[in-house]
C-alpha cells in the first residue's frame, strides 16, 4: 500500500503536467511570433514616420502659402492707372 501512493501521486502529476506544458509551449510560440513580427514591422514604422514628416512639411508650406495669399488679398486694390484719390473712390465703389 505504501508503494501505491507515490505511483498514484506521480501519475496524477504527470496527467496534469501534460496540458500545462502544452499551454506554456503554445504561449512561448505565440510570444516568439509577436516579437518576430515586431522586428519586421520596425522598418515599416520608419518608412511611415518619414512619410508623415514629408506630409507635415507639405501642409505647413501650403498653410504659409494660403496665409500669404489671404494677407495679399486683404490689401485694397490700387490701380496703377488711377491716382491715389481716384483709387480710394474706386475701392469704395467696388465694396
Amino acid at each position: 500500500m505504501d508503494s501505491a501512493v507515490p505511483i498514484a501521486l506521480g501519475s496524477v502529476i504527470a496527467f496534469f503536467s501534460v496540458p500545462v506544458l502544452w499551454i506554456v509551449t503554445s504561449h512561448q510560440r505565440k510570444v516568439a511570433e509577436i516579437i518576430h513580427r515586431g522586428q519586421s514591422n520596425a522598418s515599416d514604422t520608419n518608412v511611415l514616420a518619414g512619410e508623415m514628416k514629408e506630409l507635415r512639411q507639405a501642409v505647413n508650406q501650403q498653410t504659409i502659402a494660403m496665409d500669404t495669399l489671404s494677407s495679399e488679398s486683404a490689401r485694397p486694390y490700387r490701380s496703377p492707372l488711377l491716382g491715389k484719390r481716384s483709387a480710394h473712390v474706386f475701392q469704395k465703389i467696388i465694396s
